[in-house]
């Protein structure tokens, strides 16, 4: 089973935010992270679970 590692700049582009913001969720402990080297790395399968987690779908409905 291989474990795909991703830097914070290529979450950044995956999900399409500021890389500041992964560092913020990671400083504030709602990203898991490995620190190997001097380079912080996430395991892709760590974003996708933070990202179903945190993600909120527009529901159809108008309210009439």
């Amino acid at each position: 089973m291989e474990i795909e590692m991703m830097t914070v700049p290529e979450v950044a582009d995956t999900i399409r935010i500021a890389p500041v913001t992964v560092r913020k969720w990671i400083r504030e402990r709602r990203l898991a992270h490995q620190k190997f080297g001097g380079r912080v790395l996430i395991r892709r399968d760590d974003v996708v679970d933070f990202i179903e987690k945190n993600y909120h779908a527009a529901t159809g409905g108008g309210g009439k």
